[in-house]
């Protein structure tokens, strides 16, 4: 199966294709979710080995899964927490007033930057809407501009308002030179965010077509 493309900085690249043309597989094969079969895996044109999800995390590769309830939350915990889950490295000696203060101030930050309508940064995020979750997932996607972010399906189950948002957010990283992959079924969707779309059937790239 071939899937070579490439991604230049700011572009913001679809994948659309049928269920079972394995487009989510792409992303976990880049975001080391899934072992890569042979072929390489550049990024800024240095070669990424061995690519674990924490090691993608370190390269500047954030992932927005498909099931956020699964997959994305803790649904259980506080809004603050679920934003710096994938970050506590820079955010060490939890236990400290300082680094507390720091995890509010970053949570406060993305909350504000992906407009997120909660009561506030210590509420649980069982109790947010699917679109305000989802919100929550992107932000703690973009704590530490990554210079790609993996998207599946970012807004299913999501409802107009939080989709138009989620839009806006999309295109302010891509204006920020994040580079973005996003699955969607969505063809419109695909259409009207991205620059190119990645064809795929059977696990390969059939066809590269610029949206414009």
């Amino acid at each position: 199966h071939h899937a070579t493309f490439e991604i230049r900085a700011g572009e913001i690249v679809g994948v659309a294709g049928l269920i079972g043309s394995n487009r989510s597989e792409l992303l976990y094969a880049l975001f080391g979710l899934d072992a890569v079969d042979g072929g390489t895996i550049l990024l800024d044109g240095e070669p990424i080995t061995g690519l674990s999800p924490t090691k993608a995390w370190t390269k500047g590769i954030a992932y927005v899964p498909e099931e956020r309830r699964t997959q994305g939350l803790i649904l259980g915990e506080q809004v603050r927490h679920n934003i710096t889950l994938s970050h506590l490295d820079g955010l060490s000696y939890l236990g400290s007033i300082l680094n507390q203060r720091k995890e509010n101030r970053i949570s406060q930050q993305l909350s504000d930057a992906v407009q997120l309508k909660s009561t506030g940064i210590r509420q649980r995020v069982k109790q947010l809407s699917g679109g305000n979750q989802q919100k929550v997932v992107f932000a703690r996607a973009i704590v530490e501009q990554p210079k790609l972010v993996l998207m599946d399906e970012p807004t299913r189950g999501v409802d107009v308002g939080a989709k138009y948002d989620i839009y806006q957010l999309i295109r302010e990283l891509s204006a920020q030179q994040t580079s973005i992959l996003m699955v969607s079924s969505d063809l419109n969707e695909l259409i009207g965010l991205c620059d190119r779309i990645l064809i795929m059937r059977h696990g390969a790239i059939v066809n590269d077509v610029r949206s414009d």
